[in-house]
């Protein structure tokens, strides 16, 4: 398994197949820009302007949020969702028991609709906590 650990391109394969599997149909991933911009970052060392990183922080919220939303969508995986953030959930017959932790970033122990805050607005959060400390 370590020697697959290493191997981004498998692992991205194997995860594109299993959710095809799953969902039967292809999962949200990055337009062929933004990985082009990774691997100019990761293999040739370009520095990206800041609004390249926020157009790709952008794109990366984006694909994260759009899973999630198949995800919590599944009858079959909401429960394990909630239960990745939230181990202490009530998960009932009765339905999921949504707990709201202090939790300003992406959180899979809410409704995906509740997530709606901005690349630029998660950032000033992060800030705000980094100040308080």
């Amino acid at each position: 398994m370590e020697e697959f650990s290493r191997q981004s391109e498998r692992q991205l394969g194997a995860f594109i197949i299993l959710f095809v599997i799953e969902f039967g149909t292809q999962p949200p991933l990055l337009a062929n820009a933004e990985i082009e911009l990774r691997n100019k970052v990761i293999h040739q060392g370009y520095f990206p302007t800041k609004d390249e990183c926020l157009k790709y922080g952008r794109a990366v919220l984006d694909s994260i949020r759009r899973t999630i939303q198949v995800l919590y969508d599944s009858k079959k995986h909401q429960v394990h969702l909630i239960g990745s953030i939230n181990e202490q959930g009530d998960f009932s017959s009765s339905g999921p028991n949504y707990h709201y932790y202090a939790y300003p970033l992406i959180g899979t122990n809410r409704p995906p609709s509740d997530d709606t805050k901005t690349l630029d607005e998660m950032l000033a959060c992060v800030v705000q906590m980094r100040q308080r400390r």
